[in-house]
């Protein structure tokens, strides 16, 4: 019986992938909303160009974003429009690994704000291969409203989200959580993952990674703050209540700790932090 089903559910898989569709953007515009107009496993490909606006509204899971025929650079005046403030997003991919030859295929520029500014909760998305040049606040914003943690990992604010291959040139934060300490916010994130990070003259003296985050698992970032430092306080660059792992870390200038961790876990017995071969 095994041996027959194995086949049938591979032959479904492939099924599926294979009749995978893709949307094609051209600028200045792309607008996408998605009722009718995808499926799980399409794809939005966005040409090469300069775009003013991108809007992705109601998509379905299993979506794949990604630049097409070369450099798609976003000079938008706001946050990149998501339309999700009422709905979740889940398994979705944006990428900027869709040229051959191009590390980073999608550039944002210092117009605006934020790639992702999210209210609701997210399971399994990843954002990869993005160069943030002069984006002035927090390049991924969480820390909106969204369902208080249950103990089910659906309502965990971001669950199993990947970020890496991000360049920050003359930015500031890449990650906001919500505030407050873990008793004064039910809005906690779990499994998040982010791994070569380069952030070069920083706009923010002190802060990169803000929030609560159960299980985070952080490594590879190089961190150089811009001019000098004239503003004191205890921070951190990642100030984090959860646990988890931060390592193979570099900071040059800036202030206060390279991690100011308040250990919580999610679980009965909490997990463990490990924090080793950081440089500052």
């Amino acid at each position: 019986m095994k041996k027959i089903l194995l086949p049938i559910l591979l032959l479904i898989l492939t099924s599926r992938i294979a009749n995978a569709a893709n949307i094609i953007c051209t600028a200045p515009t792309c607008s996408i909303n998605a009722p009718g107009a995808l499926s799980p496993y399409d794809s939005i490909k966005i040409t090469a160009g300069n775009y003013t606006t991108l809007q992705f509204s109601n998509l379905p899971a299993h979506i794949t974003i990604c630049n097409y025929l070369g450099l798609v650079t976003f000079s938008g005046s706001g946050y990149m429009d998501w339309g999700n403030s009422t709905a979740s997003m889940k398994d979705l991919h944006f990428t900027g690994t869709g040229y051959a030859g191009l590390f980073y295929g999608f550039k944002f520029t210092n117009n605006s704000d934020a790639i992702l500014s999210t209210s609701p909760n997210n399971q399994r998305i990843e954002f990869d291969h993005i160069d943030c040049e002069g984006v002035p606040n927090n390049v991924f914003d969480c820390s909106g409203y969204s369902t208080n943690y249950t103990g089910d990992s659906s309502t965990c604010k971001w669950y199993r989200v990947r970020l890496h291959d991000i360049l920050m040139n003359n930015s500031g934060q890449l990650y906001q959580g919500t505030y407050g300490t873990i008793e004064q916010t039910p809005y906690i994130s779990d499994s998040v993952s982010m791994w070569d990070i380069l952030c070069n003259n920083t706009s923010y003296k002190g802060s990169i990674v803000v929030g609560p985050i159960s299980r985070i698992n952080a490594h590879d970032f190089s961190v150089i703050f811009a001019g000098l430092n004239s503003v004191t306080g205890d921070v951190g660059m990642f100030q984090i209540a959860g646990n988890g792992s931060i390592n193979h870390i570099y900071q040059y200038g800036g202030r206060g700790y390279i991690c100011r961790m308040l250990n919580f876990s999610l679980v009965a017995f909490p997990s463990a932090f490990t924090f080793y071969d950081n440089i500052k």
